[in-house]
């Protein structure tokens, strides 16, 4: 039997120095470098070993003297080749491989989070190594590093050479979490021991918390931690609290922003509490994750928000969350609450909020509902980081006892304070949310201003903090880079970060100026006019296509551009002589400076006699989606079979966001249409091919897309509209998706046009096997499949087969055997054969709308399953149906009783009659019976139907009147030649393009496009009511 033998070796109870190199058991020598393992409690020392215990007779130590006092001599058989600390051989105290750094007698080796325990080192010498007279074993011989230890090094000749190893750490604390890295993100995990430990390994705080991680479970990612602690615990110099977060700072380079901003909101005494924070170094479970920052979270406690409530402004709501939207549509979210139930304090901050807003808007006085210092110093504590989420998130504030709004604290600054290549220039503040409206009042901008000049002392404090950190962190953040494979300088980052700071105070200071002229009661004048303002094409880039004037009245200045997507415009203008123009403080120069127009701005004037004039300058696009297509050298699309390749196809949001853009791998555009196409040159439909899938504007991935002019829709709604009630009140399996813009081709603007989902057999498009057209128009030639019974013409669109191929014929066979069964009246074939619903659904908006072509003559759709189900739709095409046919008083297209759809179309080929199927549907028991059902339940959500058209009159009204080609205000169509006189006869929003030049003969007014719109409710109302009726009597 073997027994572990401890040979102890007590450094207070042995008489001398142990320097024993062997251990000798009854007669069996043992060499030190043979022992397995070395222990140490305190200040005993002790090896194991095993061996026999009955074997043992006696246990001595033998030792050999070696006079460590003498003088060191170095040879070669008492050199330190290598020197580290390694992972495997220190269980879990060093968490990855440090190597020391030998300079001539001395070796340093960095451990960012050393705390002071013992720890074992390996290294490689030809001598014998010891450390206050013990003899020590690579990898197995451990010592405490708290100050500088000596390594004796000892050749044969007992020559001696003399190390000093220093093992230092990054300076910072350490907190220690004992719980894996990669815990799950965004839920709280455990109880896991946290300790937090001082550089030199004082104990600080231990306690045991919940985790819990932001961002993805990635272990290459830096991640940020929310801790809960189980009781009260105080980290530092900061208050004791159960709630704590971990900063990683991993999107800022400098790792200060954070830290800096939380100093500046402390320097700004309005606001009445500030997170403390702290840098630390952060080791979970068996990694060293970095340099970190530790903060107070925002919580209602003793030492942080002393009121019973902090909210939120913001856009990110989530479904657990508590929180309301004022009567003006601010969105604020409960951030802590003294009480468990906070319906008392919701109610409370509801209250205020809607007074402040209410009072803030309608143009009184809003300082009884605000805290104004602490506005004033949020304002320019958030202006200073330029701090650009404001009023979408990180937006905080608390109400008083009085029922108050006072703002702060301050959050989340490690985004910006120049972070990167962030300028230096403009607002961030002052023009966000309440505040733009606030700085309007005389009173309140002279607070605002006054204060900055309070306050500007404040840039040194920072500036010297930002020094003093980056002494603090250079440790740890050199470690932290390589621990993360980032590339930083620290020292260029902080100077960086000093630098852009006392640009952005010098550029605040010469502002705030400005604000301080312009705080005064307007006092308009001829001395304070603006005369003219004017934004030309070649001062502003590609902004703009030609030169805008605007329209100035009663101290309002407009400009409207349909297109405009780079708000970013240099203004044209002349005032009276001696007057100087300011936008938010900063002075405006004619034809120099640039001014940010998504949102209106005041322009105030002042005259050389001091007084103030207010102008709103707006300068607005339609408020729709805009298109930007460009042809490879302007070449114009000239024909629907040829696509140009190479085309920049670029996707807006009205706000002039990119949504979309195909570059590098660009689009394809080729016309397409059949009466659009011929009518005109000017304003034609496209169709647009990706090379590679994308979403645009929302809609599901895919690279085919169709631009449709609307040309003869004098609403450029009827499209869409149709697609509305489809989606919403059919069971068709697919209704394009689509939304009307503004197209700008090839440098020039052509108006109002609906991009939408072009149909494709596809799993995001339209579900079947084939995809087939009914197209009596295109005649019986280039592939036609001729119906037995009907004599129309129907074209494979997708796939395209080909004559005669054998899906060509299994799709000609399944039409023939169709139309025998559904022209003699076999409707228990028929019904085998069809999915009755798609139908009834697709006949239900052809024939509601009356669509000219829905009778089957053209662009008539229908799906051939892959079991030979044949589904019709999807719905095509409807820019002259609900009673905006231009050829009305013709065709009797745009009355409003009778059916239309059941009838033949135009086209008669061979000398055939050529059939709508639907003459032969109505006659059905099965379709009518479905039919009457369903018209009677759309007509119960007729009124949604309208609104609908309402909600839009509005949302098109503006880029209706830019609209320049196909619709008008007058012209042919409007009560002319086709227009029939009529309510429904074209209406009197129309102009026909003479000479196929698409040239309108007026432009679209406001008024004659509310017109067309009330005609088109009238329609659709009409032509439901003849429908109920008609349904009713089978």
């Amino acid at each position: 039997m073997k027994k572990t033998i401890y040979a102890i070796a007590s450094l207070l109870s042995v008489a001398g120095t142990i320097q024993g190199q062997t251990v000798d058991f009854g007669g069996d020598s043992y060499n030190v470098d043979n022992v397995n393992k070395f222990n140490e409690e305190g200040r005993t020392k002790s090896f194991d070993l095993t061996y026999p215990i009955s074997e043992i007779k006696e246990i001595t130590f033998s030792s050999n003297a070696i006079d460590f006092n003498k003088a060191d001599k170095k040879t070669s058989g008492n050199e330190i080749r290598w020197f580290t600390f390694k992972m495997i051989s220190n269980n879990g105290a060093v968490l990855s491989d440090f190597d020391g750094k030998i300079s001539g007698d001395e070796i340093s080796v960095f451990i960012p989070y050393y705390e002071g325990g013992s720890i074992k080192a390996s290294f490689e010498t030809k001598g014998k190594v010891f450390v206050n007279g013990i003899q020590q074993k690579s990898g197995v011989s451990g010592n405490v590093y708290n100050g500088d230890v000596e390594y004796k090094v000892v050749d044969n000749d007992g020559n001696i050479h003399t190390y000093t190893v220093k093992v230092y750490n990054s300076g910072l604390p350490i907190i220690r979490i004992d719980g894996p890295a990669d815990m799950a993100s965004k839920v709280w995990n455990g109880e896991y021991p946290l300790t937090m430990t001082s550089a030199n390994g004082k104990t600080l705080a231990k306690t045991t918390a919940g985790i819990k991680p932001k961002g993805g479970q990635d272990s290459h990612t830096k991640r940020e931690f929310n801790i809960k602690c189980s009781k009260k615990t105080a980290f530092g110099d900061m208050a004791k609290n159960k709630r704590w977060i971990l900063l990683s700072n991993v999107d800022d380079a400098s790792m200060l922003r954070a830290k800096v901003g939380f100093d500046l909101g402390k320097e700004l005494t309005g606001m009445s509490w500030t997170p403390s924070s702290e840098f630390v170094e952060v080791v979970m479970g068996d990694r060293h994750l970095g340099t970190y920052l530790l903060c107070e979270q925002i919580r209602v406690s003793e030492g942080r928000v002393k009121e019973d409530a902090v909210w939120e402004i913001t856009d990110d709501i989530e479904a657990d969350d508590v929180w309301f939207v004022s009567d003006k549509g601010t969105k604020v979210r409960l951030v802590d609450s003294a009480e468990d139930d906070a319906s008392k304090e919701m109610e409370k901050a509801k209250t205020a909020v809607n007074k402040f807003e209410s009072a803030l808007y309608g143009g009184k006085s809003f300082d009884s509902y605000i805290d104004e210092n602490s506005f004033v110093d949020w304002i320019w504590a958030n202006e200073i980081c330029k701090n650009e989420h404001l009023f979408k998130k990180d937006c905080y504030f608390r109400i008083t006892t009085d029922g108050k709004i006072a703002m702060s604290p301050i959050f989340s600054n490690e985004e910006w304070l120049g972070n990167n290549g962030q300028s230096y220039e403009g607002y961030s503040t002052i023009n966000a949310g309440w505040c733009e409206k606030m700085m309007q009042d005389v009173d309140f901008s002279s607070a605002v201003c006054n204060r900055f000049k309070e306050i500007a002392s404040t840039e040194s404090v920072i500036t010297s903090a930002i020094e003093e950190y980056k002494e603090q962190i250079s440790l740890s953040a050199e470690s932290d880079a390589a621990l993360w494979h980032t590339e930083r300088s620290l020292s260029s980052e902080a100077s960086s970060l000093a630098s852009w700071i006392k640009k952005r105070y010098s550029w605040l200071s010469s502002v705030s100026d400005g604000i301080c002229k312009c705080a005064k009661a307007d006092r308009a004048s001829s001395n304070n006019e603006i005369k003219s303002f004017d934004i030309k094409k070649n001062s502003n880039g590609n902004a703009l296509l030609e030169d805008y004037s605007a329209t100035i009245a009663n101290d309002s200045v407009k400009i409207f551009v349909p297109y405009l997507v780079d708000f970013n415009l240099k203004a044209d203008f002349t005032v009276a002589n001696g007057a100087k123009v300011y936008c938010n403080g900063e002075e405006i120069q004619s034809g120099k400076s640039t001014v940010y127009y998504l949102k209106p701005q005041q322009f105030k004037v002042v005259a050389s006699n001091g007084d103030v004039r207010t102008y709103t300058v707006c300068i607005y696009n339609s408020g729709l989606p805009v298109v930007y297509l460009t042809t490879q050298g302007n070449k114009n699309i000239t024909d629907k079979t040829t696509w140009l390749d190479n085309t920049q196809f670029t996707v807006y949001e009205a706000d002039g966001t990119v949504n979309y853009d195909a570059a590098p791998e660009m689009a394809q555009v080729k016309g397409r249409g059949n009466s659009t196409w011929d009518a005109t040159t000017e304003k034609r439909p496209y169709a647009v091919k990706l090379n590679k899938k994308a979403r645009v504007l929302g809609m599901l991935e895919h690279k085919r897309w169709v631009l449709m002019a609307n040309f003869y829709d004098a609403t450029f709604i009827r499209n869409a509209m149709s697609n509305y009630i489809g989606k919403r009140y059919t069971n068709q399996d697919w209704v394009p998706s689509g939304y009307n813009a503004e197209l700008v081709l090839n440098g020039v603007h052509k108006g109002n046009y609906y991009l939408c989902e072009q149909a494709k057999i596809n799993d995001n498009r339209v579900n079947g096997e084939f995809l087939i057209e009914a197209d009596i128009k295109a005649g019986l030639s280039n592939g036609a499949i001729e119906g037995p019974k009907s004599h129309n013409a129907f074209f494979t669109k997708d796939p395209e087969l080909q004559q005669n191929s054998s899906d060509y014929n299994r799709v000609k066979e399944i039409i023939g055997k169709f139309e025998s069964a559904l022209y003699s009246g076999d409707y228990n074939t028929l019904m085998s054969m069809i999915d009755l619903e798609s139908f009834v659904d697709w006949y239900i908006v052809k024939e509601w709308s009356r669509d000219v072509d829905g009778n089957m003559h053209t662009s008539c759709y229908f799906t051939i399953m892959e079991d030979g189900t044949i589904k019709m739709g999807p719905m095509w095409d409807f820019d002259i149906a609900w009673g905006g046919n231009p050829f009305g008083a013709m065709g009797g297209y745009n009355d409003i009783e009778g059916y239309y759809i059941t009838t033949n179309p135009i086209s008669q080929p061979r000398g055939n009659t050529c059939t709508s199927w639907f003459g032969e549907f109505i006659k059905m028991p099965a379709f009518k019976q479905m039919l009457k059902e369903k018209v009677l339940d759309i007509n119960s959500h007729l009124d949604e139907i309208l609104a609908y058209i309402d909600e839009n009159t509005e949302y098109l009204l503006l880029s209706a009147t830019a609209n320049k080609v196909g619709s008008g205000s007058g012209g042919m169509f409007g009560g002319g030649m086709f227009g029939g006189g009529g309510m429904f006869g074209g209406g009197g929003g129309w102009g026909w393009p003479g000479n196929g030049q698409g040239s309108s003969s007026s432009a679209t007014t406001p008024e004659s496009y509310r017109k067309s719109m009330s005609d088109l409710k009238d329609f659709v109302k009409s032509r439901m009511q003849w429908f109920v009726r008609e349904v009713n009597k089978f």
